[in-house]
């Protein structure tokens, strides 16, 4: 059975600018197509063409391209999501180990973000997309001397019960990397407003 996709997306600021402007958009739609996933692609099209002076993640480089089928199925964009999230994660960890930072994160067990610096992060970033079954979100790191390695999420299962999911990742200061949480339950269309950032986990550089 072929999912209803709808478009979940979250920004930190309300207002008129485009972020919050696509925000609406893809919310707002309530479509229940015979493909897979078309408006929350639609959604993630828009959301990673927001900033035009950020260059495209490595995830949405590899995601894109592999998107030829007009009748792809939802199991195949989870299956390539997983496969880009793991090539760009391999790619994230080998440039941070080139830059000789790895060694400083080895005994790191990441913390969560003090609240000024979850601000910071969240008003840097795109709005955070969860369809087919999925979340993702392009996170940008503006923090000078942390790297960060862990995102989780609350949305809520059948029963309207808060549940926290996470996903691993490795994103440099300076640097945009996307977030990917799979098995996403991303709840009744009424109740899919509920999800939310809970916290962003770093390790410090120093």
């Amino acid at each position: 059975m072929r999912a209803g996709i709808r478009t979940i997306a979250t920004s930190p600021e309300a207002g008129g600018d485009p972020k919050s402007r696509s925000r609406r958009i893809c919310s707002g739609s309530r479509m229940l197509l015979r493909g897979s996933g078309h408006v929350g692609l639609i959604c993630f099209f828009l959301a990673s063409g927001l900033d035009n002076a950020r260059a495209e993640t490595c995830f949405a480089a590899c995601f894109k391209p592999k998107l030829v089928d007009t009748n792809i199925e939802d199991a195949r964009i989870r299956s390539i999501m997983r496969s880009c999230h793991d090539a760009c994660e391999e790619d994230a960890e080998r440039r941070l180990s080139l830059s000789g930072r790895r060694e400083k994160l080895l005994n790191c067990i990441p913390e969560p973000l003090s609240e000024e610096e979850f601000r910071r992060v969240r008003s840097a970033s795109a709005s955070f997309l969860a369809f087919a079954n999925t979340f993702t979100w392009d996170l940008h790191n503006v923090l000078p001397d942390k790297v960060i390695k862990r995102v989780e999420a609350i949305t809520q299962n059948l029963e309207l019960e808060d549940v926290v999911l996470g996903g691993g990742v490795t994103i440099a200061p300076g640097e945009t990397e996307t977030v990917f949480i799979p098995a996403f339950f991303d709840g009744y269309p009424q109740m899919r407003v509920s999800t939310r950032i809970k916290a962003v986990y770093a390790c410090p550089l120093h």
